[in-house]
């Protein structure tokens, strides 16, 4: 999948209320489906797994004030880095090299949906 912005040409800044708060993403332009979808990144689905969460259920998150920024990857579950950034760099665009961290405070979601065009389109989402 390539997924480019045109140069000189300033990325949308979307902006998605949760119940946790406000978070703030970036758009790109999906050239094989020809549009554009929202990216919201490193959005927490849960409190860190940590101290006396750690082996626990996970546990909501606490809600954040103001905008939070959802345009950098979080860190990725502990495993092998090398083969973890191996695939990192496979599977995102070339030109979107990402050096990834590790943490047991990993429970992020990095959720892509379309730019809305007014219609009431069917997703494949489920709920």
């Amino acid at each position: 999948m390539l997924c480019t912005q045109p140069p000189g040409q300033k990325a949308e800044q979307p902006e998605v209320v949760t119940k946790y708060g406000t978070a703030r993403g970036y758009q790109i332009k999906v050239d094989a489906a020809e549009r554009s979808v929202n990216v919201f990144l490193g959005l927490p689905f849960a409190k860190a797994p940590v101290g006396p969460r750690r082996f626990s259920e996970p546990q909501p998150p606490e809600p954040w004030k103001g905008v939070r920024d959802a345009t950098s990857y979080p860190p990725m579950c502990l495993q092998n880095k090398v083969l973890g950034q191996f695939v990192s760099d496979v599977v995102t665009n070339r030109k979107e090299k990402v050096l990834l961290q590790m943490s047991e405070d990993c429970l992020y979601l990095n959720i892509y949906t379309p730019v809305s065009t007014g219609k009431q389109e069917k997703l494949p989402v489920r709920k």
